[in-house]
């Protein structure tokens, strides 16, 4: 079974982040730009909650699909390109803007 998502918006930027039992605090600590989040959410959920709010995340499908299904990345941030988007950090770190 697939742990829960969140989506976390941050200024500037997108990411789904695979956190068990994560409250936003711990998301808006994780990570310093951080605006809001939605969830925790399975991963069909997630996805759309992503493409109702972000339709043109849907030809991106595959590869949320694939980084939900590989549990050694935790952080998906759409900034990066598609190659390069699945973090490969442990909660709560990923992108840091100090």
């Amino acid at each position: 079974m697939l742990q829960p998502f969140h989506i976390v918006v941050c200024d500037p930027g997108l990411l789904l982040v695979r956190a068990p039992n994560a409250h936003w605090r711990d998301l808006q600590d994780a990570f310093p730009d951080y605006k809001t989040s939605l969830g925790p959410f399975d991963l069909d959920s997630a996805l759309e909650a992503l493409f109702d709010e972000w339709p043109e995340l849907e030809e991106r499908e595959s590869e949320l699909r694939a980084f939900a299904h590989d549990e050694t990345a935790s952080v998906f941030d759409f900034e990066q390109p598609p190659e390069q988007g699945r973090l490969n950090a442990a909660y709560p770190t990923g992108r840091r803007r100090d």
